[in-house]
């Protein structure tokens, strides 16, 4: 038994403002922020509407390299810093997130502004269970959208889903049509194995904000739970038009086209996608599917080790290095990888049987 039409359980990644742990998911933004705040080669010539104007087309990587250059240039105020700090935010970087808000005269920031944007980057720092601790002493009436948005992210990191499903409630009575808020409500509830009962939310969020990147990629994830993967490939490819800039919708897309066999059009995506994004853990957990599939298993052997780092403990990663292992003729690691696949995912008639297949060659061998 070669296992040639055994087939991964679908993988995407949904909103990134709920982006699990790394463990569930990536927790990789966009891997090149890591190098934004390096020195520049030399001088560039910008000006801060031009960060703006980057980061209000959602290109973030290129508005934190125009922020760069204006500081190094000594343009270096409180609009600025503001601006670098949400930059920070939107490329996954709590680090340096801080480290501009730290920079911010005293009262640069309305205080619930500044609670709200700290949060957010000691989320991303890992540091959730800090900010859910923080959230307990301040004063219902002093809850904005953005807090309960933080607290209810701090607890879904947390895997406090007791906690998430109490103060829920409270958020969206005060705030009905908050995107954000019925978006994270809709993401729990399919990650819970509740996707129909996750519609309403999504579609209140749809109707608020349409163009909104998690909420389509939040009812991307109820299509594909409901078996619709022609439609979610539909609102993926929305995603991508309202956020071109973005890796994960393209990744998505990618991976819905593995799915549905199309496997052209999923090498054409990933093509041009690794182009902007070579780094982008997710499109190279995809690359290496769509090089599996044609058969170019040391490329695969390659994309699987740009997405080990945010995939080790994935089961579907573990699988999928399972089977390019196999192909390779590494027996020994193949069996290795299969058996730790079944570890988490259980019995599996035609993984054990492939096993048994590899044994017997190895003691015939």
């Amino acid at each position: 038994m070669r296992l040639e039409n055994f087939q991964l359980t679908r993988l995407t990644i949904g909103p990134m403002s709920s982006m699990p742990k790394p463990n569930r998911n990536s927790l990789a933004l966009i891997a090149a922020a890591c190098a934004l705040l390096s020195a520049c080669e030399a001088p560039v010539e910008v000006s801060y509407e031009d960060a703006q104007a980057a980061y209000d087309a959602g290109d973030m990587v290129l508005a934190g390299e125009h922020l760069v250059a204006l500081i190094g240039s000594g343009k270096d105020d409180a609009q600025t810093r503001l601006l670098q700090a949400r930059t920070m935010l939107m490329l996954g970087d709590g680090n340096r997130a801080l480290l501009a808000l730290e920079q911010l005269p005293e009262g640069a920031l309305p205080a619930e502004e500044m609670r709200a944007m700290t949060a957010h980057a000691q989320i991303l720092q890992g540091y959730a269970h800090r900010v859910a601790a923080n959230y307990e002493s301040l004063p219902d009436e002093d809850f904005t959208e953005e807090d309960f948005r933080m607290q209810l992210w701090a607890f879904r990191e947390l895997d406090e889903g007791e906690d998430f499903d109490a103060n829920i409630g409270p958020a969206l009575e005060r705030f009905p049509d908050s995107v954000a808020i019925n978006t994270m409500a809709g993401l729990q509830l399919v990650e819970n194995g509740q996707p129909f009962e996750a519609i309403d939310y999504a579609q209140i969020a749809y109707a608020n904000a349409p163009e909104s990147l998690d909420t389509l990629l939040l009812i991307g994830q109820i299509e594909i739970r409901r078996g619709d993967l022609e439609k979610a490939l539909e609102y993926y490819e929305l995603a991508h038009r309202f956020h071109p800039h973005h890796a994960l919708p393209l990744a998505n897309i990618a991976g819905l086209q593995l799915d549905l066999g199309e496997i052209g059009a999923a090498g054409e995506t990933l093509d041009a996608a690794l182009k902007d994004h070579p780094d982008f853990a997710f499109l190279n957990f995809q690359s290496a599917r769509h090089l599996f599939e044609t058969g170019n298993i040391e490329a695969a052997r390659l994309a699987v080790e740009k997405a080990r780092k945010s995939f080790a403990d994935n089961i579907q990663f573990i699988l999928l290095e399972a089977r390019i292992e196999d192909k390779a003729g590494n027996a020994a690691l193949a069996i290795d990888l299969y058996r730790l696949y079944l570890n988490s995912f259980g019995y599996h008639r035609d993984i054990e049987a492939r096993i048994a297949e590899l044994e017997a060659g190895a003691t015939s061998t």
